[in-house]
């Protein structure tokens, strides 16, 4: 349900609910999966939220889904979209596989950035 809901306000004009969302979700206890911190990264992205697309990574991390293609992904998206190029390559340096995705991604970020 959970998933549900982030991803539908991730990809409407109220993409704060999509972050609320996600912190409800944590806060009882309901473990996130590989779908939602894609969409939750998106939803930090619209809101220019940097700060907590980091603590987002972390979460992926922490429980096992930093290494996936769609969170990785997301991720050099919401940096790039904030303006931080440097940490959307950090991330993408860190990629031992790197897919077509994520490489259009980072040549992306950086045509959009100049």
């Amino acid at each position: 349900m959970y998933n549900s809901l982030i991803r539908g306000y991730s990809n409407s004009n109220n993409s704060k609910k999509a972050i609320a969302f996600y912190c409800q979700m944590i806060h009882l206890g309901i473990f996130p999966n590989e779908f939602t911190f894609p969409f939750t990264l998106k939803a930090c992205a619209h809101e220019m939220a940097y700060w907590k697309a980091v603590v987002i990574q972390r979460h992926a991390a922490k429980l096992g889904f930093g290494s996936q293609v769609g969170v990785q992904n997301a991720l050099i998206n919401v940096y790039v979209i904030c303006g931080l190029i440097c940490y959307a390559h950090k991330v993408f340096d860190d990629i031992t596989h790197k897919t077509t995705v994520l490489w259009n991604s980072i040549i992306g970020g950086y045509t959009w950035t100049g």
